[in-house]
């Protein structure tokens, strides 16, 4: 059964299972950003308006962030900009968890996530750099996995915490932080040499080729290094500009996972709403570990985009299900849809980006990329949070089930768009 399991990441390289470890500890302590909206309204007695305009400061920050950590990324390496943006996040935590709740707080959490924002374009291109085409669905599946284990637990700690011992979620999330910082810093060598040399090599016939011999293999003509700019790369990739156009609107439905809620909760359950959520976070994380591994063997048959459609098909009925309940079993129900849908979104959508960029420029195209799909998640609390002033949380979710209806129809055109030119388009580059 065990052996079943574990079947789909097999034959790694020894720095993915380290990445899955590292994950999976900083997620483990992963206490402020689940429980953010509560920090702002409980705690600092800020009003759900209010609140869901520092959510969507929050991720305005990581837009300059992400830009230039990116191009900090592809100039001086993966692994220094790890290190970097996840240290200086987790000392900003340890110095909050010594201040009383108020404004300071938030300036600082707002500076910690410039700082992680620094390190995600590295942390997706640290992954493509150390696999092959063939290998990167079972290693981004993996890394995901990791992830949400620890999460399973992260978020019902920091419910238990927040109320009597508010200053632990600090410390909690930043000891975490360090010591997945510590794995990275001992077990996994730099990537970027290897990458740009193999840049190099594709670029510029006359390397040596014994050398570019040694380095990772390009795979196909999408992944060959090219010269220019990230737009040129962009435009001459139009179909990622599109797919991550439409999962704009599937990360304004997910934002309110975060944002709506928290505040549906509250509202049901007075003084329960944040031990409630941390349990449904758990119950997330606890069905990514177990249908992780069953999702990507059985769905690895389909096309990436078609996937993809079915993950926002299985958020439509998932969040669709929170209009109507009004039992902790209902929310349970509608929780357990909707990650399904997360995990096949999430196993789909990483590899089919990773396998279109050009080696030359994953760092930048991790940037710009993720930064399109986010402005549905930044937008999504503050446009929900003017809407909240003139209907309930219940006709929020409603919307949201509109609103996916349009992106899974979209998705599902641009699958077929994909299959019927795809095949000439990477001919052409």
């Amino acid at each position: 059964m065990l052996r079943h399991f574990l079947k789909p990441y097999r034959g790694l390289p020894r720095e993915i299972y380290v990445i899955f470890f590292s994950r999976m500890i900083n997620a483990a302590g992963l206490f402020i950003f689940p429980l953010f909206t509560l920090i702002l309204t409980s705690k600092i007695g800020l009003s759900a308006s209010e609140a869901g305009i520092w959510l969507t400061l929050m991720g305005i920050v990581i837009v300059p962030a992400n830009l230039l950590g990116g191009k900090l990324t592809d100039w001086v390496g993966r692994k220094p900009m790890i290190l970097l943006g996840q240290t200086i996040g987790g000392i900003l935590f340890m110095i909050c968890g010594f201040l009383e709740p108020g404004m300071t707080q938030i300036y600082l959490i707002l500076s910690a996530c410039f700082f992680f924002g620094l390190s995600d374009p590295a942390n997706l291109s640290i992954i493509a750099d150390l696999t092959t085409k063939d290998q990167r669905e079972a290693a981004y599946a993996l890394s995901y996995m990791g992830f949400n284990l620890g999460f399973a637990i992260g978020p019902t700690i920091g419910g238990l915490l927040f109320n009597n011992f508010y200053a632990w979620i600090f410390w909690g999330d930043a000891l975490t932080l360090f010591v997945s910082v510590a794995l990275v810093q001992v077990f996994i060598k730099e990537t970027y040499l290897k990458t740009r040399i193999d840049s190099e090599a594709i670029s510029f016939p006359q390397i040596d080729q014994k050398t570019a011999e040694s380095a990772e293999p390009a795979g196909d003509a999408m992944e060959a290094a090219v010269s220019g700019s990230v737009l040129k790369v962009l435009l001459q990739r139009p179909i990622l500009l599109v797919f991550s156009s439409i999962l704009l609107f599937y990360n304004f439905s997910y934002a309110q996972w975060h944002y709506l809620l928290p505040i549906q909760l509250e509202d049901l359950f007075p003084l329960k709403g944040a031990s409630t959520f941390g349990l449904l976070a758990s119950l997330n994380g606890l069905v990514v570990l177990i249908c992780t591994p069953l999702l990507t063997s059985g769905l690895r048959q389909y096309p990436a985009l078609r996937r993809v459609a079915l993950g926002g098909l299985l958020y439509l009925i998932g969040f669709g299900t929170f209009a109507f309940a009004e039992s902790r079993l209902l929310f349970a129900l509608g929780c357990v849809i909707f990650t399904l849908g997360e995990i096949t979104i999430t196993i789909s959508y990483m590899p089919y980006v990773a396998n279109r960029t050009p080696v030359s420029h994953r760092g930048r195209m991790n940037a710009v990329l993720p930064l399109l799909m986010g402005v549905g998640y930044t937008a999504g609390p503050i446009v929900m949070s003017r809407g909240l002033l003139i209907f309930a949380p219940q006709t929020g979710w409603l919307l949201i089930s509109v609103l996916l209806v349009f992106a899974v129809v979209s998705m599902l055109v641009l699958e077929r768009y994909d299959a019927r030119v795809g095949i000439r388009e990477a001919g052409e580059l």
